[in-house]
C-alpha cells in the first residue's frame, strides 16, 4: 500500500493519494486515516465512484459506475446506493426514484428502452 498526501499526528489527513496493491486508487479527502470529504476512487475492473465520503464509505451524493456501462447517480449511505437516485443501462433502460442498500426499493418509475 502506498498514500502520498499529508499528514496530522502520523494520520493521514487533508488530500492525498492512497494506492492499493490490487491497483486500486483513491484520491481526495481524508481524515484521521478516513476517506472523508469528496474523493474518487477506482478499481482495476474499471468501476469508479466520484462523490462524498464519511466515516471511510460512500455516504452522501456521488457517482458509480460499473465496467459493463451501467451507472448510477444519487444517494448513498455506508457504502451503498440509499434514497433518491437514477439508474441507467447500457441499452436505454432507466430506474429513478428510491435505493436502499443497492436495490430500488420504494416509490420509482422503470423506463424500458423502448422508451415504455
Amino acid at each position: 500500500m502506498k498514500y502520498v498526501g499529508e499528514f496530522n499526528n502520523g494520520k493521514f489527513s487533508s488530500s492525498g493519494v492512497f494506492t492499493r496493491p490490487d491497483g486500486s486508487e483513491y484520491v481526495g479527502d481524508f481524515n484521521g486515516d478516513k476517506k472523508e470529504g469528496k474523493g474518487e476512487e477506482t478499481w482495476p475492473d474499471g468501476s469508479r465512484y466520484v462523490g462524498d465520503f464519511k466515516d471511510d464509505k460512500r455516504t452522501g451524493k456521488g457517482m458509480f459506475s460499473w465496467p459493463s456501462g451501467i451507472k448510477y447517480v444519487g444517494e448513498f449511505k455506508d457504502g451503498q446506493a440509499s434514497g433518491q437516485g437514477e439508474k441507467n443501462w447500457p441499452d436505454g433502460s432507466k430506474y429513478v426514484g428510491a435505493f436502499i442498500n443497492d436495490k430500488a426499493n420504494g416509490k420509482g418509475i422503470y423506463t424500458y428502452p423502448s422508451g415504455s
